[in-house]
C-alpha cells in the first residue's frame, strides 16, 4: 500500500499534476487528428485516475485496470 503522506507520493503527485496541465493545454491549443485527440484524452483519464488513488484508497475501492 502506498503511503499518500510520504514525500515520494508528493513528488509523484506534483509530476502528474504538471503532466495533466500540459495535456490539457495541448488538447486546447494544438489541432490534433481524431486519433491523436482520443489518445490524449486517454492519457488525461489515466493521469486523473492516478491522482485519485488516495481518494480511492479511503473509499476502499479496488482500482483495477480497464479491460
Amino acid at each position: 500500500m502506498m503511503n499518500f503522506n510520504s514525500p515520494e507520493w508528493h513528488v509523484l503527485r506534483k509530476w502528474a499534476e504538471e503532466q495533466l496541465h500540459k495535456c490539457r493545454e495541448k488538447n486546447d491549443v494544438v489541432n490534433l487528428s481524431d486519433t491523436e485527440t482520443a489518445l490524449l484524452r486517454g492519457e488525461i483519464r489515466f493521469i486523473k485516475r492516478f491522482l485519485d488513488l488516495p481518494n480511492a484508497a479511503t473509499r476502499g475501492v479496488v482500482v483495477e485496470p480497464d479491460e
